[in-house]
């Protein structure tokens, strides 16, 4: 769902539930108004884990939201 206020996004995708840092990679969209985005180098047929979560920038230092609820996704 898009965030009206929203800078930016941050997209968290990760192989553990748990999001640890050794599992984790991020992807951020930097333009509040796109709301997509493509990962890559995703392994076929991994399970992943996704988060997001928006941010606005105030006074040059970004403030960011909750996250989202956690989405399972499997690569075809």
């Amino acid at each position: 769902k898009k965030e009206v206020r929203s800078s930016g996004y941050v997209v968290e995708y990760s192989t553990s539930k748990k999001f640890t840092k050794k599992t984790t990679k991020k992807v951020t969209i930097k333009n509040g108004k796109q709301t997509k985005t493509t990962l890559k180098k995703l392994k076929r047929g991994k399970k992943y884990y996704v988060r997001v979560k928006a941010y606005k920038t105030v006074n040059k230092k970004a403030v960011y939201g909750a996250k989202s609820s956690v989405k399972t996704v499997t690569v075809k």
